[in-house]
């Protein structure tokens, strides 16, 4: 692997991880 593609997957992997706790934190609000 690329080390550009591992940069892409980390990229997105964080971008889901901070809209999932987005998510979570206005939906206990």
């Amino acid at each position: 692997m690329n080390s550009q593609v591992i940069l892409i997957i980390a990229a997105i992997a964080t971008v889901y991880i901070v809209l999932g706790i987005l998510t979570r934190v206005t939906y206990i609000r």
